[in-house]
């Protein structure tokens, strides 16, 4: 069971990882854009940084 959770955990931290490198080149991208295709994806990277903060597992208060 144990094994499980954390071939689970390890393949959300690998898809996390992948997105945020994809993050990391759209924001690359926006600063060689014309001002408003630059504003459409700071809304496509502000969106989907909500979605993987929202998708992250909760963190113990320890």
């Amino acid at each position: 069971m144990l094994d499980a959770q954390l071939t689970t955990i390890d393949r959300r931290i690998a898809e996390l990882e992948k997105l945020r490198g994809q993050l990391v080149e759209l924001a690359a991208e926006a600063d060689h854009l014309p001002p408003a295709a630059a504003g459409v994806t700071c809304q496509l990277i502000e969106h989907v940084r909500q979605h993987v903060e929202a998708s992250a597992p909760p963190q113990s208060q320890a």
